[in-house]
């Protein structure tokens, strides 16, 4: 049965969590650099996309998704790094293990010092780019904590953000169109995007939890796909 939610943003944790991400220049890589806000005003910035909605649909992909990123054994969560509001004097924390095939990312969010996100990202590889050509859709196959998470893919020149709801209890195929990821900057400000997203310049995939949505948390993933 298709499960449709609805969730908004909230500003302050959300300005943190981008923001964290560091600088989006030509290298990818440099992904955690120069991430403290110099003034507590930055820390409130409120983003622009706080007003809006975004309804995403879960329900099994109507063709066999191509697998992104999967977790057979141990070795294939290795590359998979945490960030949390530690790097602006937070205090929530998080990790990943792999457990049944699966990849779990948990941890316990918390508010104090101005904090509220934790977040999880991939190794930066053209491979997602590659395999992605031609796809609509991301898939993400997880069993969640009925906690809403940002899913966001970024390229050389942009971030592009979607947010979902993970059921507990059963795992399910989330299924997000490409032409529903919005492109923000670091605070998470809408932006016009310096190109439009294709899915074959995706360079990196992260999931974050933040907006207040404090305590324990628990995300178990299958795999990423397209579609």
């Amino acid at each position: 049965m298709a499960r449709t939610v609805t969730a908004s943003f909230t500003g302050l944790a959300a300005a943190i969590a981008l923001s964290a991400c560091g600088s989006n220049d030509e290298n990818v890589s440099s992904i955690v650099a120069n991430t403290s806000p110099t003034t507590t005003e930055q820390t409130a910035t409120t983003a622009t996309i706080s007003s809006e909605a975004v309804t995403t649909t879960s329900s099994p992909a109507a063709d066999e998704p191509i697998v992104l990123a999967d977790f057979p054994d141990a070795d294939s969560v290795a590359g998979w790094s945490i960030q949390n509001d530690t790097v602006m004097g937070g205090v929530s924390n998080s990790r990943t293990e792999w457990v049944d095939g699966q990849l779990i990312f948990a941890g316990d969010l918390s508010l104090d010092n101005n904090g509220g996100f934790c977040s999880m990202r991939s190794p930066v590889s053209a491979d997602f780019g590659a395999l992605a050509a031609g796809a609509t859709a991301l898939t993400l196959t997880a069993t969640g904590d009925d906690q809403v998470y940002l899913v966001q893919v970024r390229t050389d020149r942009d971030l592009f953000v979607q947010r979902i709801t993970v059921a507990g209890g059963t795992e399910d195929t989330y299924v997000l169109p490409f032409a529903d990821f919005t492109a923000t900057d670091f605070m998470l400000d809408a932006i016009t995007p310096l190109e439009p997203l294709d899915p074959a310049s995706i360079l990196q995939i992260a999931v974050y939890i933040l907006d207040k949505q404090e305590g324990p948390f628990r995300l178990a993933i299958r795999s990423f796909g397209v579609v």
